[in-house]
């Protein structure tokens, strides 16, 4: 099978926490990171990990911010990234997520505490000197000012090519790889020309595969312009494989073949980027048909596993959706897969992830079969003491997480996991429910005293072994806490 070209870590500066140094963790996309400081130590250590483990690409939103010296941090981080040869590719839009400077101006009138003047090529800089082209909402009005719902009318042609000059920049002035572009996916324009063009629209969602066209053509002309070998990964917020029932409103779900055909219009080298989610994992409802129509030659597709969009938060045991994803994209010969790398290797569930999608994709222990069993009798058991072992410290993760989630854990997120399926007990979840917080402090005790036992009889294991295990103990030592004072659940 092929060996996907692409392989992306997808990530938000906010919530990139490699640098364990700085214990500040933030979750989310909008806002001051105050974790900015750490920008260059958390996407170096990413850089690191993801050349010795074969990812190609990292996809940054919130690439440039004002403050922490955002911009001479993006072009070290450039130029560090090519030497190691991992493309940094950040996210930009024409018409949300604040364009291509992502930090927005006009802070305080939105109940910000910082001010860092303006920039040109910030989106909300534009709009504010240009309030006529703006998007409105259904009513006509103005959609409000802030940092995530800001957005510019995609009928407006000074939009775009206000977006072109800005794109021009960036490449100019940081010598990039390449971009993830976006429209936005958090709401549409309701203007007459945009009403217009969208008046056969048979599916309701918040975004607009009209707007993708001209936004991901102009993206396309100006990045080949200035670096022909330049990636352009186009989001389409969308899957291309098929409901099983019935075609479904909302993002994330299966894209018409009708609106996948107006993707054709694209430049061939457009990189379109798909959602899994869907179709991985024991909720999925949508299928792969032997044959998957897509308008172009390239595409990358990704699941939020192992992110903030899990149940069970960014330290999610992904890997069986991980492999799904990888194994189903090389079975259809897709040539690019992405997951989230926000999280460190030093979180187990996370180092399990990223050795997954490396060996999936043909790049790690040799694995022709792609056999998921092969994977973790031979990669990830050697790595918790022995045989066995990698199962039996998921077990033991996973039923602390659910009996410290509740019924949280029956939530189905973008990542759509059933927790229990990764344990010994498929009714676990419906059980903890059930149990009122004394039993289920007595449960967590249990597995801690296990885990301890488990440390204690690996006297002769490496360091990087029993470290594995005393994550373990004090995520359990955490859950029991958590439960026994009915603290926030969240991660």
């Amino acid at each position: 099978m092929n060996i996907p070209q692409y392989r992306i870590l997808w990530t938000w500066d906010l919530g990139s926490n490699w640098d364990i140094s700085i214990g500040s963790k933030i979750r989310g996309s909008s806002g001051k990171n105050f974790r900015r400081e750490a920008f260059l130590n958390d996407y170096k250590r990413m850089v690191d990990f993801a050349s010795r483990h074969h990812f190609n690409g990292i996809v940054i939103w919130g690439a440039l911010r004002a403050h922490n010296d955002g911009v001479a941090q993006l072009k070290e981080l450039v130029k560090y990234g090519r030497e190691k040869g991992v493309r940094i590719l950040p996210g930009v839009s024409a018409f949300s997520y604040g364009g291509v400077f992502y930090d927005p101006t006009e802070q305080v009138a939105w109940g910000i505490d910082r001010q860092f003047g303006s920039h040109p090529y910030s989106l909300n800089t534009w709009l504010t000197k240009h309030p006529e082209y703006v998007s409105v909402d259904e009513n006509g009005k103005p959609y409000p000012f802030g940092p995530m719902n800001i957005l510019a009318c995609p009928s407006r042609p000074e939009n775009l090519e206000w977006f072109r000059e800005a794109l021009s920049w960036l490449y100019d002035e940081f010598d990039i790889d390449g971009i993830q572009v976006e429209v936005g996916d958090y709401s549409v324009c309701h203007c007459p020309l945009c009403e217009e063009r969208r008046k056969n629209r048979k599916i309701k969602r918040d975004y607009s595969v009209e707007d993708m066209v001209n936004t991901y053509r102009a993206a396309l002309e100006v990045s080949k312009a200035k670096k022909p070998d330049a990636w352009v990964i186009c989001e389409t917020y969308s899957g291309f494989t098929y409901p099983k029932d019935r075609q479904v409103d909302g993002n994330w779900q299966s894209m018409p073949v009708e609106d996948r055909k107006l993707l054709s219009d694209l430049p061939e080298d457009a990189i379109l980027q798909w959602a899994a989610d869907k179709a991985v994992g024991g909720y999925a409802t949508e299928y792969w048909a032997e044959e998957i129509y897509t308008p172009m030659a390239n595409n990358i597709l990704r699941v939020h596993a192992g992110s903030q969009y899990a149940t069970n938060g960014p330290a999610d045991w992904g890997v069986e959706l991980i492999w799904q994803l990888v194994a189903e994209a090389r079975r259809h010969h897709v040539n690019g897969v992405s997951i989230f790398g926000e999280e460190s290797f030093l979180a187990p569930p996370n180092e399990a992830n990223y050795l997954a999608f490396e060996e999936a994709c043909g790049l790690g222990r040799d694995n022709p079969e792609l056999s998921i069993e092969k994977f973790y009798s031979d990669s990830l058991d050697p790595l918790y003491g022995g045989p066995g072992m990698a199962e039996t410290w998921r077990n033991l993760y996973i039923k602390g997480r659910i009996l410290m989630l509740g019924e949280r854990a029956k939530e189905m997120p973008l990542s759509r996991q059933p927790l229990a399926n990764l344990t010994d007990d498929p009714d676990f979840t419906e059980k903890a429910i059930g149990y009122d917080d004394g039993q289920k402090i007595a449960l967590l005790e249990e597995h801690f005293n296990q885990v301890h036992e488990i440390l204690c009889s690996l006297k002769a294991a490496s360091v990087e072994t029993k470290g594995r295990w005393i994550w373990l103990e004090n995520d359990l030592r955490n859950m029991i806490y958590l439960v026994s004072t009915k603290s926030d659940h969240s991660n």
